[in-house]
């Protein structure tokens, strides 16, 4: 009995179908991506310059000289590039116009 798998074959999961559900109404009414299908595209056309579009929507101390290396494994971003992801997880938001304010804790006396 042979355990080598035959890798031209497809196997029972690539034969599936794919199925499409919409989003609900509520997801698709908040979403921040309104034309996914654009923007599939305009990654397809240019992955670096759509990565960079993205990227300049965060704080950067030291901009990048080069997007991706593909060179291999382990592959490389923003290369020469330096950010602080605290600054860019926490303080931008805080920092931003709808920032929402912390509430003081309240006791709950004693519950």
């Amino acid at each position: 009995m042979s355990t080598t798998a035959n890798l031209s074959e497809p196997t029972d999961a690539t034969k599936t179908a794919i199925e499409e559900y919409p989003a609900p109404a509520i997801a698709r009414d908040q979403a921040l991506l309104e034309d996914w299908i654009q923007e599939r595209d305009k990654f397809q056309k240019d992955p670096d310059a759509f990565w960079e579009d993205v990227a300049k929507n965060f704080l950067w101390s030291r901009p990048w000289t080069r997007v991706f290396d593909r060179d291999g494994i382990p592959h490389k971003w923003f290369i020469g590039a330096k950010t602080n992801i605290t600054v860019n997880a926490l303080d931008r938001h805080a920092n931003s116009e709808g920032a929402q304010k912390p509430v003081p804790a309240r006791s709950c006396g004693g519950c």
